[in-house]
C-alpha cells in the first residue's frame, strides 16, 4: 500500500478530528473553543441569509401590569430587508389605550423616513424624513425585534456582541432542544447601567439558528425569556415560523410579545420598496415635515402675541410715571 504524503495525511486527519472536535495534531478542543471558532462564520451566514427577507406575519403584545390599565395590541407585520436597507409596515388591527393606525418605517443607506396612516383614512402622510440611515434603523429593529430573533440577542447581533471586549463567553454544554442535541452557551455583558448575564441554545446542525434565550439584567431588574419556532428550510438554513419573549419581573411576566408569521420568502427586494413613491408620495414632491406641528405652532404663535400685549400694556402703564418725576 503506498503511504499517503504527509500534506494528504494532515489534509485528512483535519477532516476526521473535526467531526470529534479535535485539530490535525490530535489536540482535543473543548466545547467551548468550538463554539468560539465555529459560531461567528455560521452567524455570518445567517446574517447574510436573512438579509435579503420579506416576512409577513401577525404580532401581539401584552403588557399586564401597565398604568392605568393593562395595554393589549393586536398588529399584522410586513418586513423587508434587502443588506442595509430595511422597511416595516406594522397596522394596528387593536389597541385598548389609542386608536388604529398604520405606521411605516424605512431605512436605507441614503434616505430614512416614516409615514403613518390613520384608520379610516387611504392615503400615507409623511411623519419624518432624514438622509442617511438616521435612527429608524434602531427603531425598526425593536418594532420588529422577533423578526432577528434567528441571530440576535434582543436589538443587537450576537456576531456584533462577541466582537466587543465587555462581553464573554463563559461556558458552552451540550442540551436536548427541540428533539435534538443542541448547544447552551452562557455569556456575560458588562453593560453601561450594570451587569447582564444569560444563556441561549443554538442548534449546530441546522445552521446554528438561535432556538431558546434567557437575559437577566441588574439595572433594571428583569428577566428576558425568549423561544423561537422555525418550519422548513432553504440552502441548510431554518426558515423562521415564529417567537415570543416574555420580560418577567420577580417571577411574573408582565410584558410578553409574540410573533407568528404566515409567509418567509428569501429573495433580492426590488429597490424601489425602499421608496417614498411605495407609500404613493412623490420623491419629488416630499419635503421634511416641520419639528413643531402646525397646531402646536399656531398655539405658540398665539401665546407670543398674547405676552406681548402684556408687555406693551404694561410699558405704556409706566411711561406717564416717569413724565411726572
Amino acid at each position: 500500500m503506498t503511504p499517503l504524503p504527509f500534506g494528504s495525511l494532515l489534509i485528512l486527519l483535519t477532516a476526521l478530528g473535526a467531526a470529534r472536535g479535535e485539530t490535525a495534531l490530535g489536540q482535543v478542543l473543548s466545547l467551548k473553543d468550538q463554539v468560539s471558532r465555529e459560531y461567528p462564520p455560521a452567524l455570518e451566514r445567517l446574517e447574510n441569509f436573512y438579509g435579503r427577507v420579506c416576512i409577513q406575519g401577525k404580532g401581539s403584545y401584552r403588557a399586564e401590569r401597565a398604568k392605568p390599565t393593562k395595554r393589549l395590541i393586536d398588529y399584522t407585520l410586513d418586513f423587508r430587508r434587502k443588506r442595509d436597507s430595511m422597511r416595516l409596515v406594522r397596522e394596528v388591527t387593536s389597541d385598548t389605550w389609542q386608536p388604529a393606525q398604520t405606521r411605516g418605517l424605512v431605512s436605507t443607506p441614503r434616505l430614512s423616513f416614516s409615514v403613518v396612516r390613520h384608520s379610516g383614512t387611504g392615503d400615507y402622510a409623511l411623519e419624518s424624513l432624514s438622509p442617511g440611515p438616521s435612527g429608524q434603523a434602531d427603531q425598526i429593529r425593536f418594532d420588529a425585534l422577533l423578526c432577528f430573533s434567528p441571530y440576535s440577542l434582543g436589538d443587537s447581533s450576537v456576531r456584533d456582541l462577541l466582537k466587543s471586549p465587555a462581553f464573554a463567553i463563559k461556558d458552552a454544554s451540550r442540551v436536548a432542544c427541540a428533539g435534538r442535541e443542541c448547544v447552551k452557551i452562557t455569556f456575560e455583558r458588562t453593560a453601561s447601567r450594570g451587569f447582564v448575564s444569560g444563556w441561549m441554545i443554538v442548534d449546530p446542525q441546522a445552521g446554528w439558528v438561535l432556538r431558546e434565550r434567557e437575559v437577566t439584567s441588574q439595572d433594571p431588574p428583569f428577566t428576558a425569556r425568549t423561544t423561537v419556532e422555525y418550519e422548513g428550510q432553504q440552502d441548510g438554513i431554518p426558515l423562521l415560523r415564529g417567537a415570543r419573549l416574555a420580560f418577567e419581573y420577580g417571577g411574573v411576566a408582565t410584558e410578553i410579545h409574540e410573533l407568528k408569521v404566515d409567509k418567509l420568502t428569501v429573495e433580492d427586494v426590488p429597490d424601489e420598496e425602499f421608496t417614498l413613491a411605495a407609500f404613493g408620495i412623490s420623491d419629488a414632491g416630499a419635503t421634511r415635515p416641520p419639528l413643531i406641528p402646525p397646531g402646536l405652532a399656531y398655539s405658540l404663535l398665539a401665546a407670543l402675541v398674547a405676552v406681548g400685549i402684556v408687555v406693551a400694556w404694561r410699558l405704556a402703564r409706566r411711561r406717564p410715571q416717569r413724565g411726572a418725576a
